[in-house]
């Protein structure tokens, strides 16, 4: 159920205490069909036959250097300045968590591009 909550509230969250017509909307038509979204959800993913074997909670790249290279990677790091910070933005404000600790990718131009390129690469087994 937990996870069918952090779910939802992604997908409405930002929406909430925001100005204009839209956003007002947004947060009156998750009100008002929460509980069948809800249900909903949660029923979705109880009939999924996906698992989990394990999950940590750290910087993709300290991960990726302990990851099997013939192991399959599935990874969304932020390559877009402030990316994790603006996603979990209306998490924080509205839910208390043990936040992940990594590290930003670079600010500058070059170094930017030469930590997508080395995440990316660690992730394809290009590096």
């Amino acid at each position: 159920m937990r996870v069918a909550t952090l779910m939802l509230g992604t997908r409405f969250l930002a929406s909430v205490g925001r100005e204009g017509l839209w956003n007002a909307r947004v947060v009156r038509s998750y009100r008002d069909q929460w509980k069948a979204k809800h249900a909903e959800t949660v029923q979705r993913l109880a009939a999924t036959d996906v698992e989990l074997a394990s999950y940590t909670v750290e910087d993709v790249r300290s991960w990726l250097q302990r990851v099997p290279r013939e192991a399959p990677v599935c990874s969304f790091p932020p390559f877009y300045g402030g990316g994790y910070e603006k996603l979990y933005e209306p998490l924080d404000t509205h839910f208390t968590w043990d936040a992940p600790e990594y590290e930003l990718l670079s600010d500058a131009d070059a170094d930017a591009d030469a930590d997508v390129v080395d995440v990316l690469g660690a992730i394809t087994c290009a590096a």
